[in-house]
């Protein structure tokens, strides 16, 4: 029995004309120089706006508290950008500049290198890992921030000596960076909903409508807790597109299950409009990412119970590969012993098209490797992605850096006029 998949549709062929217009990163032109220097937080732009707001909090209690003030103040400089036909909203924001704001842009840069964020924090990348998506969905960034607030009353400061205090203090440094970056994702989802809504008013239907729709849904996602699939799959790409780095989905046929099962079976969700919104956010996800780059997601494989994961999002995120025929999302296929031939054959004939995706990853040895070679809990063994190109990761659970401070020793080396001269460092 092969998968029936639902054709592309032509409002996705019409997105992604869209999207493949928008400026992306080269690696040899960085963020056009010319109008956006080359200073950046993992893969976004360093706007007016950040740099405003780190000259802004220089009296910041620490680096990083003034770096959460810049990323913050970045999202409220940021102005919805909505395009024709899109689902699902949330983009990075690349604002024109007059000649007075780029000479205050080119100022600001100037300033901000010489700061102890460019000379102490920019390598390693923080990014590189999976969100607990799950989370996000079941408590919503309110419920994040009330969470948060409750850790925050867990530290008392007033008898924290520096050491062994110091992992305290660490702590609550996170926490307050937390809050302040998620009360500005608050602030831009509002404003796009109000965007959206504006807009409707603009547009004839079915425009209208769907505007309206996407209005209301950003009203409440990410805030709130999602209570069908289209609020989940716009509370995922929301958050995604407010973050500093490069942050794949995750595992989606896990996730959003639920969602789609519980729509579906009412009747509230069809399969073509639900294939939709995930080639929509598969699009998404390659705008986002920068030609030197790679994110996307990992489908199938078991779950925590032992269970095989082979449902209809796992099917569905594999035809938006097949859909989009791009570098990004890098999806891929967790297999095992009990991957069906079905799923198998399915992902032989997406590849027979001429696309590189979806890689293939052994369930098995990965999850027993993680339990065995690193203490990795087997419920939590089950639960790895490749974060961004292909290096193994633990969702919700990892801090990795994946690309660390480097020396260039043959650089280094190179300075060196003789051998003697090695020897008198």
């Amino acid at each position: 029995m092969s998968y029936q998949a639902e054709a592309m549709t032509q409002r996705i062929k019409r997105i992604k004309q869209t999207y493949l217009g928008l400026t992306v990163p080269t690696i040899k032109d960085s963020y056009h120089p010319n109008k956006y220097k080359c200073y950046c937080s993992g893969d976004r732009l360093i706007t007016l706006g950040y740099l405003r707001g780190y000259d802004k909090h220089a009296d910041a209690l620490t680096t990083r508290i003034r770096t959460s003030y810049a990323e913050a103040e970045e999202l409220y400089e940021t102005k919805p950008v909505i395009y024709d036909d899109e689902l699902l909203l949330g983009h990075l924001y690349l604002p024109e500049y007059t000649e007075e704001e780029q000479a205050e842009y080119d100022a600001l840069c100037d300033k901000f290198c010489m700061s102890a964020h460019t000379l102490l924090m920019r390598p390693p990348r923080k990014d590189h890992i999976c969100l607990d998506f799950d989370k996000l969905l079941y408590l919503g960034v309110n419920g994040l921030c009330n969470e948060i607030k409750a850790k925050l009353k867990e530290i008392d400061l007033s008898c924290a000596d520096l050491y062994p205090e110091m992992e305290k203090v660490k702590r609550w440094e996170f926490y307050q960076c937390c809050l302040i970056e998620l009360n500005a994702v608050s602030d831009l989802a509002a404003r796009y909903a109000d965007e959206a809504l504006r807009l409707a008013e603009e547009k004839p239907e079915p425009r209208k409508k769907e505007l309206i729709r996407l209005g209301n849904v950003l009203k409440k996602v990410p805030d709130e807790p999602a209570t069908d699939f289209y609020e989940a799959v716009q509370s995922v790409q929301f958050f995604l597109s407010t973050l500093f780095g490069l942050y794949p989905l995750g595992r989606p046929d896990r996730y959003l299950y639920s969602y789609y099962e519980k729509d579906i079976k009412s009747g509230k969700l069809t399969k073509e409009f639900a294939q939709e919104l995930i080639d929509n956010l598969c699009l998404y996800v390659s705008d986002r990412v920068f030609s030197r780059a790679a994110c996307g997601f990992i489908v199938g494989g078991k779950d925590e119970n032992g269970d095989l994961v082979e449902n209809d999002l796992t099917y569905m995120f594999l035809t938006a590969l097949d859909h989009l025929k791009l570098p990004d999302p890098n999806g891929a296929l967790a297999v095992n012993r009990e991957t069906s031939d079905t799923l198998l054959e399915y992902c032989a004939e997406i590849l027979s098209h001429g696309t590189t995706h979806p890689a293939f990853y052994n369930d098995d040895a990965i999850a027993s490797s993680l339990v065995k070679h690193y203490g990795v809990d087997p419920v939590d063994a089950v639960n790895y992605i490749h974060s961004t190109c292909a290096e193994i990761s633990v969702i919700g659970k990892s801090k990795a850096h994946s690309t660390p401070f480097l020396l260039d020793l043959p650089k280094f080396f190179g300075k060196i006029d003789a051998r003697k001269d090695f020897f008198k460092l």
